[in-house]
């Protein structure tokens, strides 16, 4: 089974990537949903976010993703700590979902694929989905109806664009007349040679 990574900054179009994989035929797991997923309802990682931040970071069965954002965000020892306890059981997870897939290629689509070391992890081949800086910050302000200024703290968060184009197997443009299912197409007949 060949594992394809596919990465990008914040408004990059990851999404769109996926989605024209899986009309493909090609599963993708998607990281971040299902990190909010196990954040909620794996026990293990429950019990280990109640632990370090203590039981108010739940309402019930929810996790309360702003106080634990305000919490974690303004210390970075403290969001270590949660993604040590996250990104781990996400691994775990996307290895037992490849198994489920029966397939002979499965996507999995991250923001932080290097930053979290999936790429040396668990992942053969890596796409980067890249569209300049201000393409990316308007597609987040209509998205997300965020200000400016937020999505830029949010996106320096990420490693650079240039960082990702050099560890990078392929890169789909996502930008101005760049037509994303072509290059997919392209990129896809590269994978299975």
């Amino acid at each position: 089974m060949l594992r394809l990574g596919i990465t990008g900054g914040i408004g990059s179009g990851k999404s769109v990537v996926s989605k024209t994989l899986k009309v493909l035929g090609i599963p993708v797991y998607d990281c971040d949903s299902r990190a909010k997923w196990l954040q909620e309802h794996d026990a293990d990682v429950r019990r280990e976010i109640k632990s370090l931040l203590g039981d108010g970071v739940y309402e019930g069965e929810r996790l309360n993703r702003k106080k634990m954002a305000s919490m974690i965000f303004s210390d970075s020892t403290l969001l270590a700590k949660v993604e040590g306890i996250v990104h781990p059981a996400v691994e775990k997870d996307f290895n037992r979902w490849c198994v489920e897939q029966k397939k002979e290629i499965v996507g999995l689509e991250s923001a932080i694929l290097y930053e979290c070391g999936l790429d040396k992890k668990c992942i053969d081949k890596v796409c980067l989905v890249y569209a300049p800086t201000e393409t990316r910050i308007e597609r987040v302000a209509q998205r997300d109806s965020a200000n400016i200024e937020e999505i830029r703290r949010r996106m320096v968060n990420q490693a650079s664009d240039d960082d990702k184009i050099k560890k990078a197997d392929f890169i789909v443009n996502n930008f101005s007349n760049h037509s994303v299912i072509c290059q997919v197409l392209e990129m896809m007949s590269k994978v299975r040679e």
